[in-house]
């Protein structure tokens, strides 16, 4: 799937990011006016860089003609942003010694005012359109798909995350016309004796005046052989007089020309500095100015190739400019480089500025308007939202606590009904099988706990039992933190009376040693032998007093190290059997704790079989007390079926005797 500049665009204008509020048809001007400045700034040999995306240069390679010099031979290259094949996953150009980084042509930024003035908007527009169109084909590139940028001057191509650039042959038949140009004039200046030993890029420019594309920078001087057998000095003179020669024509020819006249004559002079190479000749610059679209025209149907020079309104013309210099517009003004793009900044800048007083006042206003309305229908969205969802929230808590109320009735419900239940169990029981102690009567029951009473009790002895466990974890703990720190104290007791040893030990021994050889003395000067005087090798007395002296302190010195290194293995051998004993007690304890956790465990388990034997003797008992209690009232029915009734309401004399 391929993705075109008109696509993006109108993807763009459906789903703006930061050029929101931007119609179509301003979309294609902005592009439109990207292509023209990207091919006027190319014709003149500069490099153009595209915010986030890329720069647009020239590799520069310079070819011999022999006897006629040397030509500079420009071919035009794109160079993609490190940072723009990083954030979309597009592999970058390769390298070389001849790539654009290690022979540097001047570029320039893409001048987001004259496209905005071009267009019909303003800077910020500009530049939020280009950011997105720079950003969706990123997006759809890292998609796999492929992307044809048209930059007018060349057609950018990324397919399968590569790009390949195609230049068109009408700009690169301008570039190869321009450098052959350039050749020829350095071959006129070549051929004037000795001023073509101060060659410099304003004689370049000035001998193609002529032409119509005047150059503007980026130049090599020619090279040429300085004769060996001049000397410097002849040949400063004659640059000198050369020179001279040169201004006092000029001068005359600006005494036989007549005056440029101008608006005002109090912003603009008309005097000229003299100087003894030509101004370049410039070619007036064709102006950008925004589209007039027709009523008629469907927005859909626009294109940026639809856009032509009778279209462009009179309002941005600079020659309405009042202190705009006639001589400029007609492609003939003279002066440096400097002073023309300082002109042209000073046109473009009056131009904007007679634009912002006529028109562009009101439609920014709309647009500001219309943007700030988009902003208050996304708060009063925003605020309503945030509303919902703080009802769904309350809702949400509201249910939570009636289902949390819902659950402890249900709860208090059924307790009052055990609790009633108990009582019933407590104050009634059966004819034949009376509820409670076994053992008693049935005259006398004895009342039954509860089960609420029952759990009570349960839950009451598990925290007491908790407790009592707790308290004795507590008792062990601080027994044993308080071996440990007395341990401690006596380890660093230890180690401050061992170093404490070891200080006096050295200091006594050397008291000692001082004691023995008494305090130094200054090494007195001896006579020495006067047949000896010349003999550089000869050793006296004070010398050998001195080796002597100092044998002895590195003899005191490795004793002293021995003895400290001995005294440092000391400490640390009781290092290790303090920490080893503290191991060990630690080991016993936990064995201690281990063997008490052990006995615990068995009384515990002691003690539930106990209970278990005492209650199965008790459901033993009972069962057989119910199971004597059946076959008695089975004995009591079966003696009462056996014995005869007896009417007693009738005699021995009737007659229905049975």
């Amino acid at each position: 799937m391929s993705v075109d500049v008109e696509t993006i665009l109108r993807d763009v204008h459906a789903n703006p990011g930061a050029a929101a509020g931007i119609d179509l048809p301003y979309l294609h001007s902005i592009w439109a006016a990207v292509q023209q400045q990207l091919e006027e700034v190319m014709k003149l040999k500069k490099g153009l860089v595209v915010p986030n995306f890329g720069l647009f240069t020239f590799k520069r390679v310079e070819a011999s003609l022999g006897t006629q010099g040397r030509k500079l031979i420009h071919t035009p290259i794109f160079y993609p942003q490190p940072g723009f094949c990083q954030q979309y996953g597009v592999a970058p150009c390769a390298q070389d010694s001849r790539s654009p980084l290690s022979n540097p042509i001047t570029p320039i930024i893409v001048n987001l005012v004259a496209v905005g003035l071009a267009a019909g908007t303003s800077r910020q527009e500009a530049g939020s359109a280009l950011k997105d169109v720079v950003r969706r084909a990123g997006e759809a590139a890292s998609k796999g798909k492929t992307v044809h940028l048209d930059f007018g001057a060349c057609a950018i191509t990324i397919s399968g995350r590569r790009f390949s650039t195609q230049w068109a042959a009408s700009f690169l038949q301008a570039i190869r016309e321009s450098d052959d140009r350039e050749a020829v004039a350095h071959k006129a200046l070549l051929r004037q004796g000795s001023r073509s030993m101060q060659l410099t890029a304003d004689q370049v420019a000035a001998a193609t005046a002529d032409s119509t594309t005047a150059p503007v920078g980026g130049y090599r001087a020619p090279i040429v052989d300085r004769p060996s057998s001049q000397p410097k000095s002849r040949m400063l003179r004659q640059s000198r007089v050369a020179a001279d020669v040169e201004q006092s024509r000029r001068m005359e020819e600006e005494q036989a020309a007549p005056r440029c006249r101008s608006a005002t004559p109090s912003i603009v002079s008309c005097q000229r500095t003299a100087s003894p190479v030509p101004r370049p000749r410039r070619a007036a610059t064709p102006q950008l100015r925004p589209p007039t679209i027709p009523e008629d025209v469907s927005v859909l149907n626009f294109s940026s190739f639809d856009i032509s020079a009778q279209d462009l309104p009179d309002r941005l013309n600079i020659s309405s400019v009042p202190f705009a210099v006639s001589g400029s517009l007609n492609g003939r003004t003279q002066g440096t480089a400097k002073n023309s793009e300082y002109r042209k900044r000073r046109q473009h800048k009056a131009a904007y500025r007679l634009g912002r007083r006529k028109d562009y006042v009101d439609i920014w206003n709309s647009q500001i308007q219309q943007q700030e309305e988009v902003m208050q229908a996304e708060k009063e969205r925003d605020k309503s939202l945030s509303l919902q969802t703080q009802q769904i929230v309350e809702r949400e808590k509201e249910h939570e606590k009636k289902t949390k109320r819902d659950a402890r009735m249900k709860a208090l419900l059924v307790e009052q009904e055990n609790v009633s239940l108990a009582g019933q169990r407590q104050t009634t029981a059966p004819a034949v099988f009376p509820m409670g102690n076994i053992f008693q009567d049935r005259e006398a029951p004895v009342a039954a706990k509860t089960h609420v009473e029952y759990l009570r009790e349960q839950i009451q002895g598990k925290a007491e039992q908790a407790k009592l466990e707790r308290d004795r974890q507590i008792a062990i703990d601080n027994v044993l933190a308080a071996r440990d720190r007395d341990a401690y104290e006596r380890q660093q007791r230890e180690e401050r009376e061992s170093k404490a040893a070891t200080r006096r030990m050295v200091l006594a021994g050397l008291n000692e040693q001082v004691r023995q050889k008494g305090p130094k003395k200054r090494f007195q000067q001896e006579t020495l032998d006067p047949n000896m005087s010349g003999n550089f090798f000869f050793k006296g007395n004070d010398q050998e007093m001195k080796e002597a002296d100092k044998k002895e302190r590195l003899a005191r010195r490795s004793a002293l190290k021995a003895l400290q290194a001995e005294n440092q293995l000391g400490l640390r051998a009781a290092k290790e059997q303090t920490k080893q004993e503290k191991q060990d007690a630690a080991a016993k304890e936990r064995q201690q704790l281990a063997h008490q956790q052990q006995a615990y465990e068995e009384a515990r388990s002691q003690e539930r079989a106990r209970r278990m034997v005492e209650k199965r003797a008790m459901r033993e008992a009972w069962n057989s007390q119910v199971d004597e209690r059946k076959q008695a009232v089975q004995a009591s029915k079966l003696h009462d079926r056996s014995v005869r009734t007896v009417a007693l309401w009738k005699n021995d004399s009737s007659d229905d005797e049975s």
